[in-house]
């Protein structure tokens, strides 16, 4: 399509949704035939008025006619096309003095090319670099829609950050004869920077004036602070309170704002106006049309106490948790609407249940590469079953938790009386990774490269290969998953690994094999059982060790039972981060080494509260991690508890942490973290303050003796880019400790999934 035919089309398209709009602003319905010329005029982008008059005689259209869009567009053809000195003529539809006429505008648009953009400030503190933020820029015709567009842009940001009363004007010079200019708005505030002086509410009544404040985002100055007034944040404050007093029953509720007259430079009050009108209370439920299940269930459902005032939201939540109550026992197309009855007091519910519909097929579409047997193992119905509106978002958040896709949808389309298709739509996601990072922490700098492949020949299994390396550490892994064992509800997962470490007081190689069998309980709990068998060699032991475990030196053999349980109820914000909910996690390893029987067990509750978003979806969120661990008297030395590092205290070296400087470990270890995370821009940037606490023991009363650190970080996410991670560097400060025995490492740094301690 050609820019002509292009502009064109758009022409036609505006003059339409223009027309429907006034069409339906009637009491009585209009065709375009209605619709009368009032007036025509030509300008110029600037806004001024073109005194030429053969422009009358070139166009068709003309005033006291009918419109004709037909006319209209061959109007700005002919216009284009006669002068040329012009970059382009658009044509408006403006309402007219009644609704029946409309007021046609030519726009000519000159060719002027911008140079430099500037802006100029008066009683105007803050200089902000908008210029990204502008539509008019250097090397850009000029257009006068770009310049209004601007001036409110420069407006809306100035007013944020409170200058309410302030005007924006432009100012285009020209430059040469070539048609360059530049573009100069002067930003003006009629009284400078204005702060909150104090929010009055006028009117209401019904409520406590400490209740009703409480729903302004708006502060008011103090003695210690200065809050701006934001004209934008007010806005939101009034449809708050709307919203409040819409869910406590006052339906025909009216509140206004306004900003008050100056009284002390650079403050001012403002007055919420409020008319409450009626409160509207329900004295009495009914429900009709209902024939499947019981009124008293249905009302059950409702949960909502006759007396009470009208409640919009409650209502809404009421009839969606009457929808899934129908959806579950084969009822997708109930429908329900509520009538309130002020005279009498009553709300009614009525229920269109429509008829009980089956599932007569399944098909899979969206799949290039996934056999359509394996993108229904994830689906927990069949052909012949009722629908079942649990069971379908339970296989959509199943399957998205996969990783095997991009985006997944369920959809049931009824094709006959009481029966339909279930139409599985899938977007395969991309099958291979390569995964690496780098980071600094207690054993100098250090990296990790990795492979993982998501859906392994296209059979929803997944391998990863990892290695990682360091001053101090050797690793390399592979771990292969299959999440239903023999087409079973059963997920395998096998890992192989071998590591080589450099301990302060031994080195050690390991070579470690685990078979897991994990099941989904519910949607948040797995439980796990599996064996691991472990062999390990040590050597260059140093003599405190050799005091300390006589037969340190040497090979050893492990092999013991894993069983784990998990339960997890968490959501991310859009910066990948947990933001609400918890996850709890035990594991307990029964073992037998050359030591005799043992046993090991790590328990780990984490929770996330989100006290707020940004614009961007990036949450402020404090967190809590609790971790405890437990071994038995014959666990052998290298699979005891230290602390320091990442994975327990930061701001220590790994490791370095032990009972009385014991190089052997304890048998308890503790530690905890409280964290704080807020958005610095966008989901990009995210500040971290933290405190974190630690303490190994061999009896649990010595757990006492605790180590404490505060923190404070930033962390970057990357998981849009190629690293698919994060970047998070900081300082971790001890609050106490043993100055003559501690080694500290204040600072730390991390990139990707990089991870210093070795996973035992």
């Amino acid at each position: 399509m050609n820019i002509k035919k292009y502009l064109q089309f758009i022409l036609m398209a505006s003059l339409q949704l223009f027309l429907l709009g006034s069409v339906c602003a009637q009491e009585e319905s209009s065709t375009i035939e209605d619709v009368t010329i009032e007036s025509i005029t030509y300008i110029n982008d600037q806004g001024e008025t073109l005194e030429n008059p053969t422009l009358v005689h070139i166009t068709t259209l003309e005033v006291g006619e009918l419109l004709d869009a037909e006319k209209l567009i061959t109007d700005v053809n002919t216009l284009s096309n006669k002068f040329p000195e012009y970059s382009e003529v658009t044509a408006r539809v403006e309402p007219g003095s009644s609704e029946d006429l409309i007021q046609i505008v030519f726009e000519f648009q000159l060719k002027r090319k911008i140079k430099y953009v500037s802006l100029k400030l008066t009683q105007v503190e803050e200089i902000l670099n908008i210029r990204d933020k502008l539509v008019a820029q250097k090397g850009l015709l000029l257009k006068g829609s770009a310049i209004d567009q601007d001036k409110q842009t420069i407006k809306e940001t100035y007013q944020k950050l409170g200058y309410p009363f302030v005007e924006v004007t432009e100012q285009v010079n020209s430059l040469n004869n070539d048609g360059d200019v530049s573009v100069r708005y002067h930003v003006v505030s009629l009284e400078g920077k204005i702060n909150l002086k104090e929010l009055k509410i006028k009117g209401g009544h019904s409520f406590e004036l400490k209740k009703l404040k409480k729903l302004f985002k708006s502060k008011e100055s103090g003695f210690f602070a200065k809050n701006k007034l934001n004209i934008f944040t007010l806005e939101r404050d009034q449809l708050e309170l709307t919203k409040f007093y819409r869910e406590n029953g006052f339906l025909d509720i009216s509140i206004t704002h306004k900003i008050n007259d100056k009284k002390k430079k650079g403050y001012r009050d403002v007055t919420f106006t409020i008319t409450e009108g009626h409160q509207s209370i329900i004295d009495e439920l009914s429900v009709n049309g209902n024939k499947v299940k019981e009124e008293s269930e249905i009302l059950k459902l409702f949960n909502f106490k006759t007396h009470n005032p009208y409640n919009e939201k409650k209502f809404r939540i009421g009839l969606q948790k009457i929808r899934e109550a129908y959806g579950r026992i084969g009822y997708p197309l109930v429908n329900t609407i509520t009538d309130y009855d002020p005279t009498s007091k009553t709300l009614s519910i009525f229920i269109s249940e429509g008829e009980l519909h089956h599932i007569s097929e399944i098909k899979v579409t969206g799949n290039q590469y996934m056999e359509e047997e394996v993108i229904l193992r994830d689906v927990s119905f069949v052909p012949g079953e009722i629908v079942n509106t649990d069971k379908i978002q339970e296989s959509l958040n199943k399957m998205r938790k996969t990783g095997f896709y991009d985006d997944v949808r369920i959809d049931y389309s009824p094709n006959a009386s009481g029966s339909g298709i279930i139409y599985v739509s899938v977007e395969e996601a991309r099958a291979h990774y390569i995964e690496f990072g780098v980071g600094y922490n207690t054993s100098g700098l250090g990296g990790d490269i990795g492979y993982r492949n998501p859906n392994l020949f296209d059979a929803g299994r997944s391998i990863s290969l990892s290695a990682s390396k360091d001053e101090e550490l050797l690793k390399l892994g592979l771990i292969y998953k299959d999440p239903h064992l023999l087409g079973s509800d059963y997920e395998m997962e096998i890992s192989l690994n071998y590591g080589e470490a450099e301990q302060p007081d031994y080195q050690r190689s390991r070579t470690a094999m685990r078979f897991m069998i994990k099941k989904l309980i519910t949607d948040n709990l797995k439980i796990g059982i599996g064996t691991r068998i472990e062999f390990m060699d040590i050597s260059d032991v140093s003599t405190e060790l050799a005091n300390e475990v006589h037969d340190a030196r040497g090979t050893s053999r492990t092999i013991g039972m894993i069983s784990t349980i998990v339960y997890k109820d968490e959501e991310v914000d859009s910066a990948g981060d947990s933001i609400r909910g918890h996850r709890m996690k035990l594991a307990l390893f029964p073992s037998y080494s050359d030591n005799g029987a043992y046993l090991k067990a790590v328990s780990e509750f984490m929770a996330h509260r989100s006290l707020g978003r940004n614009e961007h979806g990036s949450h402020h969120v404090i967190s809590g991690r609790v971790t405890l661990g437990y071994s038995s008297e014959n666990t052998p030395f290298y699979e005891k508890f230290y602390a320091g590092g990442l994975s327990t205290i930061r701001g220590y070296k790994s490791r370095s942490l032990s009972p009385d400087g014991s190089v052997v470990g304890g048998s308890y270890v503790a530690s905890g973290n409280l964290t704080y995370s807020f958005p610095l821009w966008k989901n990009i940037l995210k500040g971290v303050v933290f405190v974190e606490a630690a303490s190994v023991a061999n009896d649990i009363s010595e757990l006492s003796n605790v180590r404490l650190v505060a923190g404070i970080g930033v962390r970057a996410n990357l998981k849009d880019t190629f690293l698919r991670s994060n970047i998070e560097a900081g300082f971790a400060i001890p609050l106490n400790g043993d100055d003559n025995q501690d080694i500290l490492r204040p600072f730390y740094f991390m990139l990707g999934s990089y991870d210093p301690a070795y996973d035992l």
